[in-house]
């Protein structure tokens, strides 16, 4: 048995199958935590004996072509003395080698005048060994790489292998060839799990190793380290070379107990290659900008969110062939998600470190937050360790711009406090979890959580809940009805992070189903209306909770009545069933003293007012008003119908100038399809009407006046529009231009005495003026009927 002081050169483990790259990383990452350092310079106290170098950058047996290889040599031999061979002139006809499962390398084919470069290219990816370790190897043994001048024998056991510490090197590997392709099956085979050297140094295990030879002496005049050996790569190169440098050595110096193989290696890789420190798990291939997070199973390549940035611990990227990193099968993206291989167990990875979950399927966080159960990478529990862990993830989660969220079923919710997530029934945790906002991107967002009695907004409508129904307010109609008096000051919240609950609009007219009493929210709250009031108006129908906390005005609203917009001060009249626009404060008085009603004007805000419906504009009754855009005249009769007029008739109605007026503004009027008449009929009798003056007339006089005259019926505030005049109307007309007339059965005679006109004035009283039109509308006697 070899003592455990030699070097194990000769010997290697039991066999394997052709276990190569993807077989010998997953068990790399289930044993191998992160480095514990990303910045490497050639320094002793820089050098970690745990971890020497990176299994990534160790096994990548396609590090180097074969060309790049030769251009390596030549670059650090200075020349070859004249006459010798050097490494850069070396040439060696090779023979084929068959695949062995036993040293885990796959076949090499033969080749005639190999350069050196070719041997090392051919080798490293059969046996998955880097060129780049094979060239370090070469020259920490042999010197091989800068040497002008070399000895056959230096050529002869080149790697050293088959050389042990205590007896001659083995001629049965001699030769170049031969050193290359047996040392580097020599280092793979020490990382199969059947070798029996396998436990010698074990990866994942803490191991004695020797200062010198001279540590296993009696008595022993050297010591030992011990060493937490990370990875397959420092396990292989402890069993080839089981030394480890003393604190001499890495100070700088050197003692009797001072060793320089491993550190050698060390050395001159980060001399020649860079940093032998990176991470076994997060790779990229040259001259590419894609990184992938590598785990037993396979490769996820990383895309925008998450970046390796995230998952940093586990080390610095390793930069390693395409033929290598195409070893590992793809398996999809990385997700902010991952899970532990062996227990199943999920974690967020986020700014650096790991958060447990409590389950991911079957609505455990995992599937709270919409990530994909069977997508998680699977990582081993070593890559894990070496990530830091936080607490476990909280239900209440915080971003790193400042959103808050409560996690459950539907999603992440904004909340106003934690009132609201009680209510919700979860339960308030002891602390939040702090996250970046990718990570909850996949997540959808919920309606914001609002606690009983407490509204919220971000920035338009104001949202409140009462008991269990929301409503929704414009801002400026809260503050006009004073609603921070019930609900308090809405808690403002970040657009990002809002969505609306599903409210009631209060904008206006609302009422409880089945109740006898409506709404309008206004200034100082809620101002009741009787529901038949407005039964013709836009009533909406809500919860009674939704209108339990708001304050009910002492007062209700009286129909009809004068409404202003609280935004645009527009002046408006409303019974209930439509709003009419009014044009000033003047026709405001008329249309109330005419109507009977009061003038006091109610402020409402426009979403109050709007729930009555558009009816036009409203102009005081018993006004005669011209069309721009016909030129006919109309006479306006209450507040909803028109008279037809012929305009040489209008002063028989009017002694004001007549407004001319929108076609538009004559919308709220029905058209009563005939001529206004100066007759009259009115609640309190028969009245004629003359320039705007009412005059009562009895039966028997209004009955010869007909039918030239007719008696329509008129609205009541038509007819208060006209003041009454002293004494009554008659059968006796005038022209006003000096002309009388006297009518008897609908037939007219003039009077051509004055002493007759004087004396039916004085019995009668004053004449009634009429238009030549209304004069012609009675026919002439036939013979003369004045009395």
């Amino acid at each position: 048995m070899t003592p455990p002081h030699l070097s194990l050169r000769r010997r290697l483990p039991g066999a394997l199958g052709a276990a190569l790259a993807v077989v010998l990383l997953s068990t790399v990452l289930a044993l191998i935590p992160t480095p514990r350092d990303t910045a490497q310079a050639a320094s002793g106290s820089l050098f970690d004996p745990g971890f020497i170098i990176s299994d990534a950058l160790f096994f990548d047996g396609t590090a180097l072509t074969a060309e790049e290889i030769d251009a390596f040599i030549d670059s650090k031999n200075a020349g070859c003395a004249p006459g010798r061979v050097c490494i850069e002139n070396y040439r060696e006809s090779i023979t084929a080698k068959a695949a062995t499962s036993y040293y885990g390398c796959s076949a090499v084919a033969a080749r005639a005048n190999a350069t050196a470069g070719e041997i090392i290219a051919a080798v490293g990816a059969a046996c998955g060994i880097s060129p780049k370790a094979i060239l370090v190897i070469l020259q920490k043994e042999q010197s091989l790489i800068t040497s002008t001048a070399p000895s056959a024998r230096a050529f002869a056991y080149a790697m050293g292998a088959g050389c042990p510490d205590t007896a001659p090197c083995d001629v049965d590997y001699a030769g170049f060839y031969e050193q290359v392709y047996y040392g580097a099956k020599l280092l793979k085979g020490y990382t199969l799990t059947n070798s029996n050297h396998y436990t010698r140094y074990q990866a994942g295990t803490t191991a004695q190793v020797a200062y010198h030879p001279n540590s296993y002496r009696t008595p022993a005049t050297c010591g030992f380290a011990t060493v937490d050996v990370v990875n397959q790569a420092t396990h292989a190169l402890y069993v080839y070379t089981p030394y480890t440098p003393n604190q001499a050595l890495l100070d700088g110096g050197s003692d009797a107990c001072s060793s320089y193989g491993n550190y050698n290696f060390w050395k001159l890789y980060s001399s020649w290659f860079g940093p032998t420190r990176t991470s076994d798990s997060l790779m990229t291939a040259a001259g590419t900008s894609t990184t992938y997070l590598v785990t037993p199973d396979g490769k996820y390549a990383f895309g925008a969110f998450p970046t390796a940035a995230e998952f940093s611990a586990l080390g610095t990227v390793a930069t390693v062939s395409s033929r290598f990193l195409d070893s590992f099968p793809l398996l999809g993206t990385v997700t902010s998600m991952v899970k532990d291989s062996v227990t199943n167990d999920y974690f967020i990875v986020d700014r650096g470190s790991k958060i447990p979950l409590d389950q991911c399927s079957g609505g455990g966080q995992g599937h709270l937050l919409r990530y994909s159960c069977g997508a998680a990478p699977a990582m081993t529990t070593a890559q894990l360790d070496a990530i830091p862990s936080e607490r476990p993830m909280s239900n209440i989660l915080r971003t790193t711009s400042g959103l808050v969220y409560a996690l459950d079923a539907d999603g992440k919710h904004a909340y106003s406090g934690s009132a609201a997530v009680l209510e919700s029934g979860a339960t308030w945790p002891e602390y939040a979890t702090t996250v970046r906002d990718q990570v909850l991107s996949r997540t959808p967002l919920a309606a914001t959580l609002i606690a009983d009695g407490y509204a919220a907004t971000a920035g338009d409508d104001i949202v409140f809940r009462s008991g269990s129904a929301y409503g929704a307010v414009a801002p400026e109609l809260w503050a006009l009805a004073g609603l921070d008096a019930a609900f308090g000051t809405p808690k403002g919240m970040p657009a990002a992070s809002w969505l609306a609950p599903e409210s009631t609009e209060l904008s206006g007219l609302m009422a409880p189903e089945g109740s006898a009493t409506a709404y309008i929210l206004r200034s100082g709250g809620l101002m009741p209306v009787d529901v038949d009031a407005v039964a013709d108006a836009q009533l909406d129908i809500v919860e009674a909770d939704l209108l339990e906390r708001l304050p009910v005005l002492s007062f209700e609203l009286e129909l009809p009545r004068f409404i202003r917009d609280s935004e645009t001060s527009t002046l408006y009249w409303t019974d209930g069933s439509s709003r009419r626009s009014v044009a000033s404060n003047a026709d405001r008085d008329r249309i109330a003293e005419r109507t009977g009603i009061s003038n006091h004007t109610m402020t409402l805000p426009p979403l109050a007012i709007e729930v009555f419906p558009d009816g036009g504009r409203l102009m005081p009754p018993g006004d005669v008003v011209r069309d721009a855009s016909t030129g006919r005249y109309w006479y306006l009769d209450g507040v909803d119908l028109r008279w037809r007029m012929p305009s040489d008739r209008a002063p028989e109605f009017t002694t004001a100038v007549i407004p001319t007026v929108a076609a538009s503004a004559l919308q709220g009027y029905a058209d009563r399809g005939i001529n206004a008449s100066m007759g009259l009929t009115c609640s309190d009798g028969r009245w004629m009407n003359s320039a705007g003056t009412r005059y009562a007339i009895s039966e028997d006089d209004a009955r010869h006046l007909m039918p030239a005259i007719k008696f329509y019926p008129y609205e009541d505030s038509t007819c208060a529009a006209m003041p009454v005049g002293d004494g009554a109307a008659t059968r006796l007309l005038t022209d006003g231009q000096g002309r009388y007339y006297y009518v008897t059965d609908g037939a007219r005679s003039q009077i051509t005495s004055g002493a007759l006109r004087d004396q039916l004035i004085t019995e009668l009283g004053s004449p009634v003026t009429v238009s030549k039109a209304t004069l012609r509308m009675f026919p002439i006697a036939a013979a003369n009927l004045v009395p």
